[in-house]
């Protein structure tokens, strides 16, 4: 079973504890985290992550001066066989209960899907709530609006034209095409997330958005992601 590679930024590392505590209590297929962050941070990840309750899940780290940890990840993935697929999520994320099954299952539906995203009010795409509400919202409500969510959905997905950066599910035929496309490319790069998703839509697959899962994240776009589709 792949891991979740869980990216640490280091404007992130405040709340590391909190997203790697929800991922290691709420998982229920993945059996291990791979923290990756920057040798620079090395010391400050190893010791928030000694605060951690692992609850039976088995937790690695991977220190890299690379700045994209999505490249990283899905090359470890491949290599690793990448035969069911990914978790990626980035610190300041938290997961509702069995949030990683129902990724995984919802990519099942489709060979022809590459990645799933849960709902999430960082990026529009994306929101179930409005800039008003979203302020109100803290990450202890996640489990109630992930239960609201699940409750209200039709266990169903759409078609989207990218991923949520912050928490997506990349299926063994995503992994597969970006790794054999990543040198032909040239995704090694600042904007290898934006290539990654144009590949998806060039080779036929699919960007999905699923119905049943709500997430929250500290974390706010910046721009319309769309803008590097055209």
């Amino acid at each position: 079973m792949s891991p979740i590679y869980l990216s640490v930024e280091s404007q992130a590392l405040f709340c590391l504890r909190d997203t790697l505590d929800s991922l290691l209590k709420n998982s229920t297929s993945a059996k291990s985290v791979v923290v990756i962050g920057a040798p620079t941070d090395e010391s400050d990840i190893r010791r928030i992550v000694g605060y951690v309750n692992f609850h039976g899940i088995t937790v690695e780290f991977i220190f890299s001066e690379t700045s994209d940890h999505l490249l990283l990840a899905l090359g470890l993935a491949a290599e690793s066989g990448g035969m069911t697929g990914s978790w990626f999520v980035k610190s300041g994320v938290t997961v509702p209960y069995a949030w990683d099954a129902r990724l995984q299952r919802i990519a099942q539906h489709n060979p022809k899907i590459a990645t799933v995203s849960p709902l999430c009010d960082s990026f529009a795409m994306f929101s179930m709530l409005g800039e008003e509400e979203r302020a109100k919202v803290a990450p202890s409500d996640t489990q109630h609006l992930d239960s609201l969510i699940f409750s209200l959905s039709l266990r169903t997905y759409i078609e989207v034209p990218c991923y949520l950066a912050d928490c997506f599910y990349i299926s063994s035929a995503g992994i597969k095409l970006a790794t054999a496309k990543a040198s032909k490319e040239n995704l090694d790069n600042p904007d290898s997330c934006w290539r990654f998703e144009r590949l998806v839509s060039a080779y036929g697959y699919l960007n999905v958005l699923g119905d049943c899962l709500y997430v929250y994240s500290v974390h706010k776009a910046e721009d319309d992601r769309t803008k590097y589709l055209l």
